[in-house]
């Protein structure tokens, strides 16, 4: 059994129903002062779309500084290639000796030979990682930071391929 206030209330809603939809719909058709997020003219033209975009000048004291960090990971990254390829075969030796053997000894030492000769990377990547941080929320007319961009990502990659290789040569994975 219904009672009267909710039957009345039904009636009501049903009623006001389509009038709110109405106003509802009305509102979305109304100039409310808000952008419209129809294609303006100039995003669809070929003149756009061929200016050709604004170039920043180039700082050439970050641009010798980023050079400077390039080689600096370039010859940190060839210094690391040739201990890896020395600790190698101590490292095959020591994952097949028992822990604390002096095989195994030696192979531990290898592996922080191998660490330790990070260094220089990780070095230039803690520099570029700052000059990034740095130049990009620096007050003052833009730079171009293409280059700085560019060296970061390469001494990032060369770092993280290093660190693949000492986890590698850590689990005993060495063609020695």
């Amino acid at each position: 059994m219904t009672t009267e206030p909710t039957r009345f209330a039904r009636h009501a809603a049903a009623r006001l129903a389509p009038l709110l939809a109405a106003l509802g719909l009305a509102g979305c058709a109304a100039g409310n002062g808000y952008p419209s997020l129809a294609p303006r003219a100039v995003e669809g033209s070929a003149a756009a779309a061929a200016a050709p975009p604004q170039s920043a000048p180039t700082d050439p004291a970050l641009d010798a500084r980023v050079a400077s960090l390039a080689a600096q990971a370039a010859a940190g990254h060839a210094a690391f290639e040739k201990t890896a390829a020395q600790a190698c075969a101590g490292i095959a030796r020591g994952a097949r000796a028992a822990a604390g053997s002096e095989p195994w000894i030696a192979a531990q030492q290898a592996i922080s030979a191998l660490d330790a000769a990070r260094a220089p990377v990780l070095a230039a990547v803690a520099e570029l990682d700052r000059l990034v941080i740095e130049r990009g929320t620096a007050a003052g007319p833009a730079v171009d930071l293409s280059r700085l961009a560019a060296a970061q990502e390469r001494a990032s990659a060369i770092d993280m391929a290093e660190q693949a290789t000492v986890v590698t040569m850590s689990a005993g994975n060495c063609a020695g």
